[in-house]
């Protein structure tokens, strides 16, 4: 009778622990899905207003541009430290805006929004929707570089550059090394 009570107290136990990763799992689901259409409607309003606007009062980051990539939208928040890349892949306030002169430099993790540069090749095309209009490229070339030994030089050619780390699927966060992906302005 001892035996069958303490395996009915363990299975509720399990039970309880189970249902609370569930909820937080879908909690935290919930929670990128409910930030996604926020970018988007700061995003439309930035569009519509002419000036950056915040998807929520407390936020440190505002969207800058849309990518579209591989037939998918991404808002681009302007800013790339963990707290802005979290929400969403990010401008860097080093590097230019299309139509400026400059590359222009975003960069996202490679286990969430830029996933995708995994299957990004040379030849295909890329657009960027800013305040100032639609800006196409097509990908020239991809590499791998050292995070600490290669620095990225920012020159006057209106490129894009899209960073993410490398390699991908692996299991240590981080890491020393970088994918490059070029595109040339068409």
């Amino acid at each position: 009778m001892r035996a069958r009570r303490m395996i009915s107290a363990l299975s509720i136990v399990l039970l309880l622990g189970g249902a609370i990763a569930l909820a937080q799992g879908g909690w935290i689901q919930g929670k990128a899905w409910l930030a996604q259409r926020l970018l988007e409607a700061a995003w439309a309003r930035t569009l519509q207003e002419g000036q950056p606007q915040r998807a929520w009062p407390w936020a440190d980051h505002w969207p800058v541009a849309e990518l579209q990539l591989r037939g998918r939208r991404y808002i681009v928040l302007e800013g790339d430290r963990g707290n802005t890349l979290a929400f969403a892949p990010g401008h860097s306030p080093a590097s230019g805006m299309p139509g400026d002169g400059l590359t222009s430099v975003i960069s996202g993790h490679r286990d969430t929004h830029f996933a995708v540069l995994e299957h990004v090749w040379p030849g295909d095309r890329v657009a960027l929707t800013t305040r100032r209009g639609q800006f196409h490229y097509r990908v020239s070339r991809r590499a791998v570089v050292s995070a600490r030994r290669d620095r990225l030089s920012l020159v006057h050619d209106n490129a894009l550059l899209l960073v993410t780390c490398w390699p991908f699927r692996a299991s240590a966060s981080g890491g020393d090394e970088r994918l490059l992906v070029y595109a040339e302005p068409l």
